[in-house]
């Protein structure tokens, strides 16, 4: 009887990995069909540069246990042969580092790997990709800042591709950061979760998200995720919001931007009464009208370490320094005086440190 040919097993050698000259196979079962395999005909002597591959090795096998293929001895591998085939290439030739500068989805796409290093001891392919992986989730403001700059750079230069092509999504980091004790940059990538919705669907593998003209959101493999660390991502965004307007009630609006405001006193001192009343109040009213832009801003983007930011040193001067000085005394209608936004920009920038630093104040038990 015939045989349908999805009945036949596949087996497929490896087309860079089976060497002439090997001395042992190692099979690898594909992940996309149970009957379908993938050899490698490698040299004994690169196993055994993995402590724990030398001992196996070394341990003899009866006759009638041995397994051959190609007439040489088989071992089986229940790794994915896509993970053997980079492990098995870096045993090789250490130079050929399996990850690259702008590798950004590194922790998800090398997550097999690293499990294989772990296991075979192979310390500094382990050490290579998590290093990698923690560069681009620093915990410092500062590095962050750069970090979330250079990613809407590569952006803004490819805008037809969605963001998550050019930035780490926070899921695949947080499995890694958990499996293989990363925990410094959990708090930054909780953080970098609770930015995302709930219902996100990561877009690397949506063609239709490349015809939009403009996809500068980020999103997340949350099924890479449980229910408890979900919850952890919305109950630190509800925390985040719940301090950021204990800052602002406490900010003493009223005395900083107006009693001690400098326009106050020369409108008074000039005897000012009529027009020296819109004066008087405008740095008040501006920094009001700041807050509740920042209040608004952070409701809708759920960012605010982004929305402090831009609301740093924001909205320059109109006519400052012109018709001879006149932009000294008198502001434009979005600006501050020099000493307002002086006290301004100082709380906005201490606010997203504290706001920084305390981050495992909102993501809790990580």
């Amino acid at each position: 009887m015939l045989r349908a040919l999805s009945d036949i097993p596949i087996h497929t050698h490896h087309p860079q990995l089976y060497f002439p000259d090997g001395d042992i196979v190692v099979r690898c079962r594909n992940r996309d069909r149970e009957d379908s395999f993938t050899y490698f005909c490698v040299h004994r002597a690169v196993l055994e540069k993995s402590e724990l591959l030398r001992n196996v090795l070394a341990i003899p096998h009866p006759d009638d246990t041995q397994m051959y293929y190609d007439n040489l001895p088989m071992i089986n591998s229940v790794d994915d042969p896509r993970d053997v085939a980079v492990v098995l290439k870096y045993s090789y030739d250490p130079s050929q580092s399996p990850v690259h500068e702008e590798d950004v989805d590194v922790a998800y796409r090398l997550y097999g790997v690293l499990e294989m290093a772990d296991k075979f001891l192979l310390e500094d392919l382990k050490s290579m990709i998590l290093e990698h992986i923690q560069r681009d989730w620093p915990t410092t403001l500062e590095a962050w800042d750069e970090r979330e700059r250079l990613f809407y750079t590569r952006w803004e230069s490819q805008p037809h591709k969605a963001m998550d092509f050019h930035a780490p999504e926070p899921a695949s980091v947080i499995r890694v950061a958990r499996r293989f004790n990363l925990r410094s940059i959990l708090p930054i990538a909780f953080y970098h979760l609770s930015r995302t919705a709930v219902d996100t669907a990561y877009p690397n593998h949506s063609k239709e998200v490349l015809k939009l003209a403009d996809y500068s959101a980020r999103s997340a493999r949350v099924e890479l995720l449980g229910v408890e660390d979900r919850f952890k991502a919305l109950a630190g965004r509800e925390r985040m919001f719940g301090w950021i307007g204990m800052q602002i009630e406490n900010l003493g609006i009223e005395e900083r931007w107006g009693s001690q405001c400098p326009l106050v006193s020369s409108a008074t001192e000039g005897g000012d009464e009529d027009g020296g009343g819109e004066v008087k109040r405008h740095c008040y009213d501006n920094v009001v009208l700041r807050l509740l832009t920042i209040q608004t801003n952070i409701l809708a983007n759920w960012d605010p370490l982004k929305t402090l930011k831009s609301n740093f040193g924001a909205l320059e001067e109109e006519g400052a320094g012109s018709n001879g000085g006149a932009g000294a005394s008198r502001v434009g209608s979005d600006s501050l005086c020099a000493r307002c936004r002086k006290e301004w920009d100082e709380w906005v920038g201490a606010t997203r440190q504290r706001l920084f630093d305390s981050l495992t104040d909102f993501f809790l038990d990580l």
